[in-house]
């Protein structure tokens, strides 16, 4: 009798822990595993690191890192690369993008020694389909490759007026808006002016984030709207 006891307590606790351990493994591999450690020795060096991350077809620089099959980038770089605003939330180990958190299982810190200070590194992948972006990802080299695909952009052109014979067409003239108090009203809610007017971009970056900007809200932003942001944002905010 009091060996059946035994047994049938021993056989509680071995499924107990047998559902505890299955649990925490779901929970896991539905939010990363936060236990991971992401080593400093496996960045990727510079020189190959340029062409594994590329936008609309051009290169960007960022801060790459690839361990157990799976490509992180510096969350800082990523987040300046697509005009976004990031933060680190150092108490819940977790990463805010504009406002909306990223999950706290794979958020991930790394200590460069030579720089004395943490790094942030997000997993590439499911970044970008936290983001809902587009991308192809290549496995065929030494490190993946990924290509991030945004909406083409084009200016708009002038509409022609009609024309009597021998007088020469204008095109309409509409209103134009301050250029900082447009992107004040249209984008400071998600972007950072101070961060625009101090780490200036040439336009063919911003030609690159604007027609997103513009594709999440096409009303929001018109197409006239969309151009004198680009150019304020192409002069560094000026």
């Amino acid at each position: 009798m009091f060996r059946s006891k035994i047994l049938l307590v021993s056989m509680v606790l071995i499924i107990t822990v047998s559902l505890s351990l299955f649990l925490i493994t779901q929970v896991r591999s539905q939010n990363g595993d936060s236990s991971i450690k992401l080593n400093y020795s496996n960045i990727i060096p510079e020189d190959k690191a340029k062409n594994i991350l590329t936008l609309e077809g051009n290169p960007v620089e960022a801060i790459m890192l690839y361990q157990n099959d799976t490509l992180y980038v510096c969350a800082d770089d990523i987040m300046k690369i697509l005009g976004l605003t990031g933060g680190y939330d150092l108490e819940k180990s977790s990463y805010l993008i504009n406002g909306q958190e990223f999950s706290t299982g794979k958020v991930y810190e790394v200590n460069i020694s030579s720089k004395k200070k943490n790094i942030v590194f997000l997993p590439v992948v499911d970044l970008l389909k936290f983001l809902k972006l587009r991308y192809t990802l290549s496995n065929l080299g030494e490190y993946p490759t990924v290509r991030i695909q945004t909406s083409s952009f084009s200016l708009p052109t002038p509409t022609p007026l009609p024309v009597a014979a021998g007088t020469s067409a204008q095109g309409t003239v509409a209103p134009t808006p301050a250029p900082q108090q447009l992107f004040s009203q249209k984008c400071s809610k998600c972007h950072d002016l101070s961060r625009v007017t101090s780490e200036a971009h040439p336009s063919s970056y911003w030609s690159t984030i604007v027609p997103r900007m513009q594709s999440k809200d096409p009303q929001w932003i018109t197409n006239e709207e969309a151009t004198i942001i680009l150019q304020y944002l192409s002069s560094g905010g000026r």
